[in-house]
């Protein structure tokens, strides 16, 4: 929080404005041999998800620069998440596919971190003594179809994309 904040004073009758980061996954590690078979493969992601709340002071954001912007910042949340999967790897026990572990954090890993962001959010925003903030539940938006190929298991990708 901005050392020259204070919620009980500098709040009242003031709109307050947010900005947020969705998470997002800053570094994925692949482990092999997870457990002691060998047959599964670990995945950390490091996921990143910040939100800031800004006193406009009834200024107009889109007129303001990222540096006026700055000074505006009166409290941030930032949070690193590094979120682990075990996956079963097949007989020749290579690494899973750098496209689809791409595309696995883009969609699913968010989704999956999101309520817990959402609890840090509410959580520390009430410890600042701002008003409670509740973000949105996370709803999934049909972005992709999935082709599977019927000759391999192994065969996935978009095919077409919806709006």
């Amino acid at each position: 929080m901005s050392d020259n904040f204070d919620p009980d004073v500098s709040l009242e009758g003031e709109e307050l404005s947010l900005q947020t980061v969705f998470p997002t996954c800053k570094s994925i590690r692949q482990y092999e041999g997870a457990d002691d078979e060998g047959g599964r493969h670990r995945i950390v992601f490091e996921m990143f998800a910040g939100l800031r709340v800004l006193d406009l002071k009834g200024m107009n954001p889109q007129e303001l620069t990222a540096e006026s912007l700055a000074e505006l910042v009166c409290a941030r949340v930032e949070c690193h998440f590094f979120v682990k999967y075990d996956f079963q790897v097949d007989a020749d026990n290579r690494p899973l596919d750098e496209e689809c572990l791409a595309l696995f954090a883009q969609h699913n890993v968010p989704f999956n971190v999101w309520p817990y962001w959402r609890e840090i959010v509410q959580s520390a925003c009430g410890r600042m003594g701002l008003p409670r903030i509740v973000l949105p539940p996370h709803r999934l938006q049909k972005s992709a179809t999935v082709a599977v190929s019927k000759g391999s298991s192994n065969s996935i990708g978009p095919a077409s994309q919806h709006g």
